[in-house]
């Protein structure tokens, strides 16, 4: 859930890791093992669903637009 909820600020550039930063690195080595865990669809989902209530909690605090 949580790499979910990363890789989704990122892709829309809400979180942008610096090229070669320690976090850039660690989701670099992350993403393929993450990925590897999702080969079941409802698992994916789970996790997706469990990632954006984590981003509207966290909207409705005024931490993210």
């Amino acid at each position: 859930m949580l790499w979910c909820f990363l890789k989704d600020l990122t892709d829309r550039e809400v979180l942008i890791l610096w090229a070669d930063s320690a976090m850039d690195r660690a989701m670099r080595k992350l993403t393929p093992m993450c990925e590897y865990g999702f080969e079941k669809r409802e698992d994916s989902a789970s996790a997706q669903e469990q990632a954006r209530t984590l981003l509207g909690r966290l909207r409705a605090e005024g931490l993210y637009r």
